[in-house]
Order: structure tokens, then C-alpha cells, then sequence
């Protein structure tokens, strides 16, 4: 894979598309260029799986910015503003303890969520316990006019 495609993988990635996304609209103007009978390069031949593996190898070494993970959430919030939709500390209001909450929203997500959010139908998804420190996860997702579920946004809780 060329330095050129990996570093077009990482700006539709940073734009908040998911694998899947970037593999199909690859094929499509791939399949574009094949038709204009364009000689076809190496990078026309990626898979799904090497878009994935791309995103695994550079995502394992980046995640963890602390090894206490609310310092870590915390952490990456302020390194990217613009994706954090909703953060609350751990604390205490009227004596009552207020868990750690990060709501993630990319731009894209954003806009999903006013194409597909508004009057249309969403679902949310959780997992729990799934983690060292019990952390949950929830997904809200609309549909798009496939039926095809689009991730809203993500919600990650201590509680």
C-alpha cells in the first residue's frame, strides 16, 4: 500500500468514516478508473481487511495516552475539542456523586445526525462491564434511507 493511500485512509478515518466506508468509495472510483481505461497501480487491489489492518497496527500504539484511563479519556477530550460533544468530570453535585461521562461526536457523525437523527428513527446500543474499570459504553445510531444503522454518537460512562 502507498504512502499516498495510507495517508488518504487517515484523512477520511479523521473525517469520521468508518472502514467500511472508505474501502466501498475506494472500489467505486477504482472501478472509475477502469472504465476510462486507466492502467490500474497495486493500491487497486486493497482489501477490506487491509484498511482494518492499517487502522489496528497504528491505533494500537496511540490509544492509550495514561495508564489511568479516565486521565487518558481526558487526555485525548483535550487534544480533540471538536470531537467532544459532552464531558463531566468525576465529582460531587448536592452530595450526590456525578460519574465520569464523554459523549463522542465526530463532524460527520454531526451531520448524520441531523440527516438521519431528525424525524427519523435512532436506536442505542450498550455494552457493560466489558473493560478493566467497568467503564460503559453506549452507541446512538439513526438509520439511513438503506436501513443501514449510522453511528450518532458515543457515550462512555463510569457508572
Amino acid at each position: 500500500m502507498s504512502q499516498a493511500l495510507k495517508d488518504h485512509i487517515w484523512a477520511q478515518l479523521n473525517l469520521g468514516y468508518m472502514t467500511k466506508q472508505i474501502y466501498d468509495k475506494h472500489k467505486a472510483i477504482c472501478c472509475e478508473r477502469v472504465n476510462a481505461s486507466e492502467n490500474m497501480t497495486q493500491d487497486d487491489f486493497i482489501q477490506l481487511q487491509d484498511i482494518t489492518y492499517l487502522v489496528k497496527k497504528h491505533k494500537k500504539g496511540s490509544w492509550c495516552l495514561h495508564t489511568n484511563p479516565i486521565i487518558s479519556i481526558q487526555s485525548w477530550a483535550l487534544q480533540h475539542p471538536e470531537d467532544v460533544f459532552f464531558l463531566q468530570d468525576v465529582g460531587e453535585i448536592n452530595r450526590v456523586q456525578v460519574p465520569f461521562t464523554i459523549s463522542i461526536q465526530t463532524p460527520i457523525q454531526c451531520e448524520s445526525m441531523l440527516s438521519y437523527g431528525h424525524n427519523g428513527a435512532i436506536s442505542m446500543d450498550a455494552t457493560f462491564d466489558t473493560n478493566d474499570m467497568k467503564f460503559h459504553l453506549f452507541t446512538l445510531m439513526g438509520f439511513d434511507d438503506h436501513c443501514t444503522s449510522v453511528p450518532l454518537t458515543w457515550i462512555i460512562t463510569s457508572r
